[in-house]
């Protein structure tokens, strides 16, 4: 959670946390029981028509996108 990220330089962020924003972590924790199972939903919906692509890491999108013939 991001609480691991304080005090820590990011490469994906321009700014380095110094403290805990609780309201932060409740909209993390709020997304996960209100967002996340609309997205599942939809995710399901559309996997008959669309190519729907989930990565778990970083590192499975940095192979995806090296791996594109562009």
């Amino acid at each position: 959670m991001q609480r691991e990220r304080i005090g820590k330089q990011r490469s994906d962020i321009p700014w380095q946390e110094s403290e805990f924003d609780p309201e932060f972590g409740e909209w993390i924790v709020n997304w996960y029981k209100e967002k996340k199972p609309i997205l599942l939903e939809q995710l399901d919906k559309y996997k008959k028509t669309k190519d729907v692509i989930v990565f778990k890491t970083r590192k499975e999108i940095d192979e995806y996108f090296k791996n594109l013939n562009l």
